[in-house]
């Protein structure tokens, strides 16, 4: 899991007074830095100017780099855009589905994919080349679910779990495997944490200890990415829900948190999530929590933290300074919407898996300045 690091310092921008034309505005801005010229936001700039809603007053006068501001945040074009190489990839399975029923993970410098018709597809990185020596050591075993647990590629084949062993081979895999059939949100030393979410009925975070074997929860619904800060677990979660929301929520001691069987995790009680059980996160362990955004990740890339989140109906960019948001690339993806994402960092690379109600549609892969969408076709 990445460590945190502070946000750079915010540096105040003059507004631009008045109305002008788009690119006058645009211009203006986009002399300011070589970088900004790579960095295209006018459809972003457009979409706000037809459908600007939450604002109707600067429907008409958006005073860039200022865009919304409202709601306890805002969100402006930052002075320092990144010029981010984007590409699309439709990999071709075989399979008779469009989804993967697990989540992919990277094992051995390969993305490791799992098709319940197929098997294994696996992709060497960075060029994404289709391994498929590699997939028949994998496919000795018909697999219905896979994770990367202590450092290990282990499946579930028939009720049994197994890992696979410094010679390519299956065996049995002896620790707990506690979240099911479901993925890892993040794994360190001491805990495996996991989540459910059940809608507006709320949702339960989990962190299961290897030591004791029990298993802590928390009312925490929707997360998709677990950072970790010293000996603090900083939680992202975002809502679709109604008119969305994110929060940044932070877990000090799970160890102290209620317990759970393994047998109860997951389900509802009296039609509510498990979570709704446990003790309300205390206003001080929230970092932030925003209404009208959603914030689907956060990872880092050149020491710049970043978010990626939907907002008009774009997938975009940021750093976050306090409670502003500083656009710093937009990815060019159509109808591109989130369900139940999860970002892991390996190493070089971080890899935001995303799915709907039948599995793994695609993933995005971030390698530095370059990030690929895959998506899965038959």
């Amino acid at each position: 899991m990445p460590h945190c690091r502070p946000l750079p310092p915010f540096v105040a921008l003059p507004l631009a007074a008045g109305t002008h034309w788009l690119a006058c505005l645009l211009a203006c801005l986009f002399m300011q830095t070589a970088p900004a010229q790579s960095v295209d936001f006018e459809p972003l700039i457009k979409n706000i100017t037809k459908t600007y809603y939450w604002q109707p007053n600067q429907k008409d006068s958006l005073r860039l780099p200022l865009l919304y501001e409202g709601r306890g945040y805002r969100i402006e074009l930052s002075p320092n855009p990144m010029p981010f190489t984007v590409q699309q990839t439709t990999v071709e399975t075989g399979a008779d589905r469009t989804y993967a029923v697990a989540y992919s993970v990277i094992y051995e410098n390969r993305l490791v994919s799992l098709f319940d018709s197929v098997g294994f597809v696996c992709l060497t990185l960075p060029n994404l080349t289709r391994d498929r020596d590699y997939e028949k050591r994998l496919n000795t075993k018909r697999f219905q679910y896979h994770w990367l647990l202590n450092g290990q590629l282990v499946g579930l084949s028939n009720g049994l779990y197994y890992a696979l062993n410094s010679k390519g081979k299956w065996r049995p895999y002896a620790d707990n495997v506690p979240m099911g059939r479901q993925p890892k949100l993040a794994e360190d030393d001491r805990y495996i944490v996991f989540g459910r979410s059940h809608g507006e009925w709320g949702g339960t975070l989990y962190f299961y200890d290897k030591a004791s074997r029990e298993t802590h929860l928390t009312g925490i619904g929707d997360a998709n990415t677990i950072w970790k800060e010293g000996d603090t677990y900083l939680v992202l979660s975002s809502s679709g829900h109604m008119i969305g929301g994110s929060a940044l929520a932070q877990v000090r001691t799970p160890n102290t948190l209620p317990i759970t069987t393994l047998a109860d995790k997951n389900d509802l009680v009296a039609g509510y999530a498990l979570g709704k059980l446990a003790p309300p996160t205390a206003p001080s362990d929230i970092r932030f929590g925003y209404v009208g955004i959603q914030l689907w990740s956060m990872f880092t890339v050149q020491d710049r933290p970043l978010y990626l989140f939907h907002w008009f109906e774009k997938p975009l960019l940021a750093e976050r300074d306090g409670d502003v948001f500083k656009l710093v690339s937009l990815l060019p993806f159509d109808r591109f919407y989130h369900h139940n994402p999860i970002t892991t960092t390996y190493g070089r690379y971080t890899l935001i898996n995303y799915a709907d109600q039948r599995g793994e549609v695609g993933c995005l892969l971030i390698d530095g300045l370059f990030i690929t969408r895959l998506s899965w076709t038959i």
